[in-house]
């Protein structure tokens, strides 16, 4: 007898669960270290008159830079996510 009423008690519960909200995963530490990480130094002052180590040191601050923004959007959107009024990029 005791089976029948858990039965409809289990029922009941499961669509309940299913609907229950999804945890919010918090930004991963790679993401927290990449918007801490410092712009790339130059290696030397070759950097002014040697074209190759000004496109070379270029394209790390490009680099960089690309990295910095797509983590800040991911911790950005977890902002979003966790109800800041806050209006991240795409």
């Amino acid at each position: 007898m005791k089976r029948l009423f858990a039965l409809p008690a289990i029922l009941l519960c499961l669509p309940a669960a299913m609907c229950a909200p999804k945890p919010i995963a918090m930004p991963s530490d790679a993401d927290i270290e990449a918007i801490a990480k410092p712009r790339p130094a130059p290696d030397s002052e070759d950097i002014l008159d040697d074209a190759t180590a000004n496109a070379i040191h270029e394209a790390a601050k490009d680099s960089w830079a690309d990295k910095v923004h797509s983590a800040g959007l991911r911790v950005c959107r977890y902002f979003e996510r966790m109800g800041a009024a806050v209006e991240c990029d795409q």
